[in-house]
């Protein structure tokens, strides 16, 4: 298979790919450097970003004899457009790495490489698919970026004051989690299948486009770090699930894990969440600084009309319009609120829920 690859078109493309990679990110570099104290430094940032992109590159270079449809398949001609696609998102990611040695001086730069990584990342998928190109690279590198963007992201947002330390917990899950397994597999212990999950899907898309929006100068950082505090916890519980679930200590086909789901389930859909929008929709109406754009998604808000999409308007408001040092308890509790119903949805007796259909579809890219 080795050779086989090494004298594909795609193996030459990705060989060409590293040095075209480094002229993009030495680009910047070239312009006229700042002499102010504290000021961008293209040169530093250009180095920085160098030393993200060939790893980056690498990983790809590793797996290229997956770049197949499965194990059984013979290799495809060429990288395609789905993988082209990624490595661009791995590329942006590298540039991103760079800010994180970088004053303050530019916020909108490194929001504009993690924006537009993100949206890539829904992109790359649907692309592969409609060109008929899905690939166990594609697959892998997916996930390795996705698992590298949040920890370059927060690093970067950290730096920028718009994150909380402990924030960090969310970068270095993942690679506990795979330390883990690899750990099980050594000492010869079972690690049994993790179930597809529509709510990790959602925890992890939520947790990129949380940061991607955090990463912008407009929000004000004494929320986002709060926010940051809503976002982590669910995820870190998430893992904690499935590492029980991998190690063996909660298996969720059992009849009584089952029907304890089954009732939790009901009751969330039915009280809680129900009960969550009532709340949420009277705190915004009594905030002393109430607005009428607010008002209106209070009531969507009350009513279940399209409650994630209301839930994001509403978290990107209050953190665009916050004054002040410290965050008011009203103001805690309105975005926690809002961060609870983004995730989990509006539950019963909600007017229109089209919008959990299509977060289900674009997690799933």
């Amino acid at each position: 298979m080795k050779s086989l690859t090494h004298d594909l078109p795609s193996t030459r493309e990705l060989r060409w790919l590293a040095p075209i990679g480094l002229v993009c990110l030495v680009l910047p570099a070239l312009l006229p450097a700042h002499e102010a104290p504290g000021a961008f430094n293209a040169l530093h940032w250009a180095l920085a970003a160098w030393g993200f992109w060939l790893p980056i590159w690498f990983l790809a270079w590793q797996r290229r004899a997956h770049n197949r449809s499965d194990e059984k398949a013979a290799p495809f001609r060429d990288l395609g457009w789905g993988n082209r696609l990624t490595l661009l998102r791995g590329l942006l990611l590298a540039a991103l790495g760079g800010f994180a040695l970088q004053p303050a001086g530019t916020p909108w730069l490194p929001a504009a490489c993690y924006g537009s990584a993100a949206l890539l990342d829904r992109l790359d998928g649907e692309v592969a698919r409609r060109t008929r190109h899905c690939s166990e690279l594609g697959a892998a590198l997916d996930t390795l970026y996705d698992a590298l963007g949040l920890v370059l992201a927060p690093l970067v947002a950290l730096r920028l004051g718009k994150l909380h330390e402990s924030y960090l917990l969310t970068s270095v899950a993942y690679y506990w989690f795979v330390a883990g397994l690899y750990w099980r597999r050594w000492h010869e212990q079972p690690v049994h299948p993790l179930l597809p999950s529509a709510l990790r899907r959602t925890l992890a898309g939520c947790q990129m486009g949380f940061v991607a929006l955090v990463l912008w100068p407009t929000l004000a950082a004494p929320l986002t770090r709060w926010l940051g505090l809503c976002f982590m916890l669910p995820l870190l519980l998430g893992f904690m699930r499935d590492w029980w679930q991998v190690s063996g200590r909660y298996d969720p086909q059992s009849p009584a894990n089952t029907a304890r789901r089954q009732r939790c389930s009901a009751i969330l859909e039915f009280s809680v969440l129900p009960g969550l929008r009532a709340v949420l929709m009277v705190a915004l109406l009594l905030s002393p600084t109430l607005s009428w754009p607010v008002a209106v998604l209070a009531v969507a808000l009350g009513a279940g009309w399209l409650t994630r999409l209301a839930s994001i308007l509403l978290l990107v408001l209050l953190a665009w319009d916050f004054q002040g040092s410290s965050v008011a308890a009203l103001t805690l509790l309105q975005s926690a609120s809002a961060v609870a119903l983004l995730l989990l949805g509006g539950g019963r007796f909600s007017l229109w829920r089209a919008d959990d259909t299509l977060l289900r579809r674009t997690t799933a890219a």
